[in-house]
């Protein structure tokens, strides 16, 4: 163990303990580190931090029947829902600018606390420059609708980056960049 250490081994794998799929995760991820060694050195994006290329058109759930009206703004796709709302791909009228527009449920707007969150949340993401976080654009109200317009990310999101599969080494680089 000693030896392989000085060598320059990531791990060691004790042979009292390991099984068959142990042994094969472990060759896989050296495989995959290796990769991504030669892929720095060149340069390139290693596979596992590639991102899934999704068309816009296929994310999220088409819009049946009436979606909020936010002037200025054209509903495509419902992208998502949460507790405080909805978030949808959008296109900004006057130049064509895809992006998601974070919608607080009505319900939720009359609720003070709700709202101050709301409101915190665009002010604290408005601060951040980073690019691991999507830009906000704009904050505003469109009738009972107040929002939040940031950036949309094409690359889908993390849980289906771990539903498609993904080697611990993958994942442990994924979490240092976050």
């Amino acid at each position: 163990a000693r030896d392989a250490s000085r060598a320059g081994a990531a791990d060691l794998l004790h042979s009292a303990t390991v099984g068959a799929a142990q042994l094969v995760r472990a060759v896989e991820d050296a495989l995959a580190e290796r990769e991504a060694r030669r892929a720095q050195a060149s340069g390139a994006e290693p596979p596992w931090l590639r991102r899934t290329r999704w068309e816009p058109a296929r994310i999220g759930v088409p819009l049946a029947g009436a979606s909020p009206e936010v002037s200025g703004y054209r509903m495509l796709r419902k992208i998502g829902e949460g507790g405080m709302g909805a978030v949808y791909l959008a296109e900004r009228v006057h130049d064509g600018a895809q992006l998601a527009l974070k919608l607080l449920a009505p319900a939720l707007r009359d609720d003070p606390a709700f709202f101050a969150r709301f409101v915190r949340e665009y002010k604290l993401l408005a601060q951040l420059a980073d690019e691991h976080v999507a830009r906000i654009y704009d904050q505003g109200f469109a009738g009972p609708h107040p929002y939040i317009a940031m950036e949309f990310l094409a690359g889908g999101t993390l849980a289906a980056r771990i539903r498609e599969g993904i080697t611990p080494l993958a994942a442990l680089r994924l979490a240092a960049g976050i």
